[in-house]
């Protein structure tokens, strides 16, 4: 039988590596992430066991063989024949044209689609001080759900942010992933994460950036390979935040009118 290849196992290309890091994106992180979504995808899938090992062996393996540069220079060495790849035919590139997610904003072809959004009911009111003495509250109020890629599910959480601003009790509402567990944690690990998102992620400068040219989006944090935390926007996660806040606008009182909801329909 022959071999497939390890890039389409994986639903990607050769030309998305080299796009990733044009746009000053690790591949291998994204990669990383992508592997730990489609074995959950595999996990959930209602197919036997000896199904799911047999298909979870096949995408370890091409992830084994394109994780890293190094990996995936020895993979191509090895190839006698490379696939011929087609920008129509590719799993990932299908259909998925080139697009700016927002001005400055690189360019990457990618596409989501299937946005669901549910509220979260009786959302929690979590206070937390920042280093300046301030009170700021962070209120997880909303999820939205995407499918982004080859049938990779993924969400998107929404917070209301409450503050005190030039004198005034101020509130809005940013997207992105805040790891509450974290925030809530009386943890002595999980302080230098506490103080990074309070004192600098949802500093007022990156709150007012964030509404004013991202719609919102916050992104995430990340820690570095130099052990730094930072901040880091994913593109499909901004383009899902996109669509959601042009589909939200047209009746900004209720997006759950203009979002297909999970369970019930109305």
């Amino acid at each position: 039988m022959e071999e497939k290849d390890a890039y389409k196992q994986l639903g990607i290309s050769r030309r998305w590596v080299e796009q990733m890091k044009q746009a000053g994106i690790s591949p291998d992180l994204k990669l990383k992430r992508r592997i730990n979504e489609i074995i959950a995808l595999i996990d959930r899938a209602s197919r036997s066991e000896q199904e799911k090992e047999v298909r979870k062996k096949q995408v370890l393996e091409a992830y084994e063989n394109i994780k890293d540069d190094k990996a995936r220079q020895a993979y191509e060495s090895n190839i006698k024949e490379l696939p011929k790849e087609s920008h129509k035919t590719d799993e990932l590139q299908e259909n998925y044209e080139a697009k700016p997610l927002q001005e400055n904003y690189e360019t990457i072809p990618i596409q989501v689609n299937n946005l669901k959004y549910k509220k979260v009911p009786n959302p929690n009111n979590n206070l937390f001080v920042r280093d300046n003495g301030e009170n700021i509250v962070i209120r997880r109020i909303g999820e939205i759900d995407y499918v982004q890629g080859v049938n990779i599910e993924d969400f998107i959480n929404e917070y209301e942010i409450i503050r005190m601003f030039q004198g005034k009790r101020t509130s809005d509402i940013i997207y992105g992933n805040i790891q509450l567990s974290k925030m809530t944690s009386n943890r002595k690990e999980d302080e230098e994460y506490q103080k990074y998102v309070i004192n600098q992620l949802l500093s007022e400068e990156n709150i007012q950036s964030s509404v004013m040219y991202r719609n919102g989006y916050i992104g995430e944090v990340t820690k570095e390979k130099s052990g730094i935390l930072a901040q880091e926007f994913l593109p499909y996660e901004q383009l899902a935040i996109k669509k959601f806040v042009q589909i939200k606008g047209k009746k900004p009182q209720d997006p759950e009118d203009n979002l297909k909801h999970k369970g019930e329909e109305r």
